[in-house]
């Protein structure tokens, strides 16, 4: 029988852990276990957070893109509009902020400079130059000069050229990556089929998720439906922004829109419902001021209503009322009606039956500012 030498292991276990790759397999979980405490591993791998582990996770609000809950990274912000409201003009100056660095309207902080792949496939070059013109007026000598990237193609679709655009990704090593409109983009038969829409949005997912990519944020374009009370096409669009902002026009003023921010998913966010004026002047697009502080949707509906029943006295028949919010809000007298609703809903406004007619109230000392 062989003898042992003193010293030697004794056990298999002892042997293999003696052995040099016991020392690497040691040296690497201790490694992961380092990676798990600063929030880059997980106990169960990628995609897989305890709930412990999110402790060591940046928020919403520290991971940033455009601040306040505009543009998390990894989310994904939808602008819709009337035709000929001036959605491409905002998204120049979001993707040239993003692009520069510097705060969005001059109110939103932008985390740092990033690449920007804007990808129009509506405007022909010469239009293209024109805003571009109008752009450099603004954010001349600034890193947007170089860090926004236009691709004109009104021949890519989704997924149909899904490796074009990835390759598109790649060459320009783009960080945020804009697609406007959706229309022109949707290899579908109707974008009122959310499966149809859904496949567009999976192929921008896809650029978002993959690791091998820098894709942090995504913007995409769209159209309001007929009625001008939601996107038009299926919920999907709804569904699957993390931001959702609408534009509207304020009548009598050219250079001003109403920006509503209808969907924030960013909980420590505070801008849902929330309207604001901003106006496109010298220093770019600017926000100007909130419309009343608005906490909900109608909000700013409700402010101008009870602003005109004071105005008249404190009461006005509904048909007047209707017609007044029709008129400053520009709105349809179905969304005048919502207004009201919410403004009873709330206790701001009472209905007075007068035979079968109605008159509005302000309730007394009415919370609504």
């Amino acid at each position: 029988m062989l003898s042992r030498a003193q010293g030697e292991p004794t056990a298999a276990s002892e042997i293999l852990a003696a052995s040099p790759l016991a020392s690497r397999l040691r040296e690497a979980e201790v490694a992961r276990e380092g990676r798990r405490q600063n929030g880059t591993e997980t106990r169960y791998g990628s995609g897989f957070h305890t709930l412990a582990e999110t402790a060591n996770m940046a928020s919403a609000a520290e991971e940033y893109v455009v601040g306040q809950g505009v543009l998390t990274k990894g989310g994904k912000l939808l602008v819709y509009a009337a035709p000929g409201v001036g959605k491409t003009t905002m998204l120049d100056h979001l993707a040239a902020s993003l692009a520069s660095g510097s705060p969005f309207l001059g109110r939103f902080a932008v985390d740092r400079p990033r690449r920007v792949l804007f990808v129009q496939g509506e405007l022909a070059p010469p239009e293209l130059a024109t805003h571009g013109h109008q752009l450099l007026d603004h954010f001349g000598g600034s890193e947007a000069e170089h860090n926004l990237v236009f691709l004109l193609h009104t021949q890519l679709r989704l997924p149909r050229d899904y490796e074009m655009l990835l390759n598109a990704v790649q060459h320009t090593a783009a960080e945020v990556l804009v697609l406007d409109p959706f229309i022109r983009f949707f290899n579908g038969e109707n974008s009122t089929q959310p499966e149809e829409v859904s496949r567009l949005f999976e192929c921008i997912d896809r650029l978002l998720e993959d690791r091998d990519l820098n894709v942090a944020a995504a913007v995409v374009a769209h159209h309001m439906n007929v009625t001008g009370s939601r996107t038009a096409g299926s919920w999907a669009f709804e569904a699957w922004p993390s931001t959702i902002v609408r534009l509207d026009p304020i009548r009598g003023h050219t250079n001003a829109r109403a920006m509503t921010f209808q969907k924030v998913r960013s909980p420590e966010s505070t801008l849902y419902g929330q309207r604001l004026r901003v106006v496109l002047g010298d220093g770019g697009y600017r926000a100007e001021s909130d419309f009343g502080g608005d906490s909900a949707p109608d909000g700013h509906g409700i402010a101008v209503l009870v602003a005109y029943l004071r105005g008249v006295g404190g009461e006005a028949w509904r048909k007047d009322v209707v017609a007044h919010l029709m008129s400053t809000l520009d709105v349809k007298e179905r969304q005048t009606t919502n207004i009201i609703t919410s403004a009873r809903t709330l206790g701001v406004i009472r209905s007075i039956a007068v035979g079968r007619q109605t008159r509005l109230a302000v309730v007394d000392d009415p919370e609504v500012d």
